[in-house]
């Protein structure tokens, strides 16, 4: 009985030891590999490596990517660094926010909080002639976007303290600067569940956003819809609000962070 116990605790143990074998195999090289790369470098059988490839993709370790080739996943990547965490995480949420911005018909990105900021790390316009300039790698204050106000919205009181310390940034005449007015808007954000902005970034330009989560409830990124105001007014970003907090529901699923 003692034996039995022991010997599937050494197959266990070896079962992790290959795992991270390959891990570490696909982790060290510079371009994604392929089962039978993999099986060489790592020592192992083809079928063996094969499925434990498909395990560590199931549970978000691994991505599989070109010519069935295997890449770092989501859950290895953000314990690796914000630079591969982000990559990671545009690379899953593509799909989805391409589908997001064929329903919409509006300019969808992706943002990252790094810190006490917001990185915008992926945009896909629309196939509509009146278009935006790109987001991407652009630094908005917090408190004039929809994103923003989201991350505003989640921080501790003592964090918002720190943020209204400081004189609230003027973008345009619709931006708000007054922190009263903006801890009440910031109230509203979390009641409803997602963030709004009607010309407070740049005038003519309305945006709504929802926040991905994992499965700690913590927020790891944030999907936004934004366009002209005259296809998108107040009324018509709260519409689609529930269209964009689904899509943050399933890039969340899609990391496999929620289950």
């Amino acid at each position: 009985m003692t034996e039995g116990v022991e010997g599937r605790r050494r197959d266990q143990s070896q079962t992790v030891e290959r795992a991270l074998q390959l891990l570490d195999a696909v982790a060290t090289s510079t371009e994604p590999l392929t089962t039978g790369q993999l099986a060489a470098l790592s020592g192992l059988a083809r079928p063996t490596a094969y499925r434990l490839l498909v395990t560590l993709e199931r549970q978000g370790y691994l991505d599989r990517v070109r010519d069935h080739a295997f890449t770092l996943g989501y859950k290895a990547t953000r314990m690796s660094g914000d630079r591969a965490a982000q990559q990671a995480l545009a690379r899953r949420a593509r799909p989805i926010l391409a589908a997001l911005t064929e329903q919409v018909r509006e300019t969808v990105n992706l943002s990252a909080p790094v810190g006490a900021a917001l990185v915008e790390i992926d945009q896909i316009d629309p196939p509509d002639p009146i278009r935006q300039m790109s987001y991407t790698n652009v630094a908005f204050p917090l408190h004039g976007s929809s994103n923003g106000k989201l991350m505003l919205a989640g921080f501790s009181p003592a964090e918002l303290d720190l943020y209204l310390a400081h004189p609230l940034e003027r973008r345009t005449d619709r931006t708000i600067t007054d922190p009263a007015e903006l801890r009440t808007e910031l109230e509203a954000t979390r009641q409803r569940g997602f963030g709004l902005c009607v010309e407070e970034l740049y005038e003519g330009i309305n945006g709504v956003s929802g926040a991905i989560v994992d499965g700690q409830q913590l927020t790891i990124g944030y999907v936004s819809v934004s366009g002209p105001a005259f296809r998108l007014p107040p009324e018509r970003l709260v519409e689609i609000a529930p269209t964009v907090l689904d899509a943050c529901a399933r890039i969340g699923e899609a990391l496999q962070l929620t289950r």
